[in-house]
């Protein structure tokens, strides 16, 4: 019975449902897609893939219908060109793959995103960005309040994935408790620790509050909450990753009162979490021979010591097999985005996979500073530059592009904060070109950017 419904479902987003809402709609559930499967056997497929695959193909109808649309594709071809290199380089792979089904379901997986991006970009050109970015601020919701369940039920499974999670002891004054890594709809705590870095961040790096604006209380509390659960999710990577953003964007904004904020709650966080114990056992294994940096090292080696042909060498094993080719311990990632897809994609996939980070950090940090004058844009701008650097450096150790709701809301940010900066611009230019011929275009300009 589940399969027709989803059907009609595809059927009614695709051909009835609103452009603009059926975006919307796509951000603030597709996090809590990720649990859920239908169908049996070797043909399972997940909902989140079912809805990004609907929401391409209605973007793809939507370029057709709308005369505005290649105003998005222009804005976000900085985005497309770098994931197609990337795709084209999943595609080599795929004709020599070991598992020609399993990659080329990958590859079409990854062809999806420039798609659903480029539709975003456009709900956020017609709705702006803030809207966009509220939408996905609300999409943590779910996940948290079942993070925060999962803290009282270990065992609570969402969606049809099985949860075991591992646990940290910790004390509490005269209490001693078992706290387990939450993993909330996500299919492990490490992607859910990205998810949240990504949309938390992007909210306090937008707040009005440290603009010195009305303070959007509902919003601070929710990226506090997102934080806590950062925290529970006892991802060692991304705790280091979020302590070095709010440092260095706290640093790039140069505003006393934040940086002292940011210092004082930082040393506030690690000093109760260090006090119960949970970080010291958290960081405790890396000193033994079983922990899961020397195992992370011993799949890198059995890859990258490999006698491999030059056809190998050159577009790998197939995209995507790597979990299926792990010579340490099958059914295993590789926990390195970089090794990862050296082993699918060879050197031509490693060599495009650098070239999509390069992308992903260049044009934030030029948006940072042709737009560093403007607090605002200098805020904003300095969160997509520092996620980007983190994405970066994160991969050495996880596959933060592997999880598709970590991906769709990483480059939603990267493209909307771009689409805000020079949305802001044109603004200003218009207001100018508006002006009284009396009033000096010089000082029209500093009071439209003040405005903004």
């Amino acid at each position: 019975m589940l399969e027709p419904a989803l059907l009609l479902a595809v059927a009614a987003a695709l051909f009835l449902v609103p452009f603009d809402l059926l975006i919307g709609g796509y951000l603030l559930l597709v996090v809590n897609l990720e649990a859920y499967r239908f169908g049996v056997g070797e043909s399972l497929l997940s909902v989140e893939s079912l809805a990004t695959a609907v929401v391409a193909c209605r973007t793809l109808i939507e370029w057709c219908i709308d005369p505005g649309a290649k105003a998005a594709m222009r804005e976000g071809r900085w985005f497309a060109w770098a994931i197609s290199l990337f795709v084209v380089a999943g595609a080599l792979s795929a004709l020599f793959s070991i598992d020609p089904l399993r990659s080329w379901k990958a590859v079409i997986r990854y062809s999806t995103y420039p798609v659903v991006v480029m539709g975003i970009l456009r709900t956020g050109q017609r709705k702006g960005g803030s809207w966009i970015r509220n939408l996905c601020l609300a999409s943590a919701v779910i996940p948290c309040v079942c993070s925060l369940m999962q803290v009282y039920q270990p065992g609570l499974n969402i969606g049809d994935r099985a949860w075991k999670p591992a646990t940290i002891a910790a004390s509490v004054g005269a209490l001693n408790l078992i706290v387990p890594r939450v993993n909330g709809t996500l299919n492990n705590a490490n992607a859910l620790a990205v998810y949240l870095l990504v949309v938390a961040g992007w909210g306090l790096s937008t707040s009005p509050a440290l603009m010195g604006r009305k303070r959007p209380l509902a919003l601070l509390l929710g990226a506090a909450f997102s934080s806590l659960m950062i925290f529970l999710t006892f991802t060692r990577a991304v705790w280091v990753c979020a302590v070095l953003m709010v440092v260095a964007w706290a640093a790039l904004n140069a505003r006393l009162r934040v940086i002292l904020g940011a210092v004082l709650s930082i040393g506030l966080v690690i000093t109760l979490a260090v006090q119960s114990g949970m970080v010291t056992q958290r960081f405790a294994d890396i000193q033994t021979p079983d922990n899961s940096l020397t195992w992370r090292v011993l799949v890198w080696r059995g890859v990258l010591d490999r006698e491999m042909e030059t056809k190998r060498l050159l577009v790998g094993y197939g995209l995507d097999t790597m979990i299926l080719d792990n010579q340490v311990e099958s059914g295993k990632k590789a926990h390195s985005a970089y090794v990862a897809t050296f082993h699918d994609c060879g050197l031509v996939g490693l060599t495009a996979l650098v070239a999509l980070f390069v992308a992903m950090i260049a044009e934030p940090l030029k948006m940072l500073r042709r737009y560093w004058a403007d607090k605002r844009l200098r805020a904003m701008n300095a969160f997509a530059f520092l996620i980007a650097c983190g994405f970066a450096v994160l991969a050495i150790v996880e596959e933060p592009l592997a999880a598709p709701t970590v991906t769709i809301y990483y480059w939603t940010a990267l493209v909307i904060c771009r689409l805000e900066s020079v949305a802001s611009t044109r603004l200003v230019w218009r207001s100018v070109e508006s002006a009284p011929a009396t009033i000096p275009q010089e000082a029209a300009l500093a009071y439209d950017a003040r405005r903004i």
